[in-house]
Formats: structure tokens, sequence, C-alpha cells
């Protein structure tokens, strides 16, 4: 075993979770190569975080932080609750891809209402106007539906 693989399992290692096979192949290690063995040394030398080791919870701790838990589950947040929620949450790609697209149509939405000039012409048929009346002639048809009370 090369130095980067044991040093890749110093940690488990030294808790004890390396499977039997490859804890003997480490300690193997450890006793012919000094560079490690020093690493092992130093490490160990090293103090548990700032403070210890964590303190060990009681199963009543458990169960009361599984019973909290149930609880906070039961109740759903409310509206406000949920929008705060959703501007603290990390943008993900897809919530900045939503944010994008509604800054870009707020933005032409917004551009549209306050753009100075005259209105747009008018369309080709709406500028003739209607049909000159004809005089003798059948009238033109009404595309307009009769309604007849009987």
């Amino acid at each position: 075993m090369t130095c980067g693989e044991v040093r890749d399992r110093i940690a488990p290692f030294l808790d004890g979770q390396l499977p039997e096979d490859e804890a003997r192949v480490v300690a193997v290690h450890l006793d012919e190569c000094e560079a490690c063995r020093q690493l092992v040394l130093g490490l160990g030398a090293l103090p548990l975080g700032r403070h210890g080791p964590p303190p060990v919870r009681s199963p009543e701790f458990w169960g009361s932080m599984d019973r909290a838990l149930k609880e906070a589950a039961r109740q759903p947040p409310s509206q406000g609750e949920r929008v705060k929620a959703w501007f603290r949450a990390p943008v993900t790609t897809s919530r900045g891809v939503a944010i994008l697209v509604l800054a870009v149509l707020a933005a032409t939405i917004g551009l549209h209402l306050v753009r100075p000039g005259a209105p747009p012409p008018p369309l080709p048929i709406q500028a003739q106007g209607p049909p000159p009346p004809t005089h003798g002639a059948i009238a033109p048809v009404s595309h307009t539906p009769v309604r007849h009370q009987y």
C-alpha cells in the first residue's frame, strides 16, 4: 500500500472503522514508514475540537427531539414564513432562471408602458373605413347575426 492510500485511511484506522484486513495492512505500513507514523502520532496529539469530544446524549433527549420534529412537521408554515424562506434559500439554477425571466418580463412591460411616441398607425383594413352606400343596389351583407323575437 502506498503512502497516499494509507493517508486516505488514517482517520478510519484511528476510529477503528476499517475492515480487519485493511487495518492490518495500514498497521504494517505504519511500522515500516517513518513519515506516515509521524503523521499518525501528530494527529493523536491534536485536541478534538475546541472543547473536547461532543457530549453523549441520552435516549430521552433523542426521544424529545423526535417528538419535536414530528410536531413541527404537522404544522405547515404560514405564507409569510414560506416567502421569507424562499428569499433566504440559496439561489439554484432553476430559481435563478425564474428570477431572470420575471425581471426581463417586468422590464419589457415597464418600457412598453412608459415609451413616448405616437400610437402605431392603423392597420390597412381599419384605415379604409366602411364601404360607401350604394343607391338602388342591394345593401351590403351584414355579418352581425340578427335575433328575432317570436
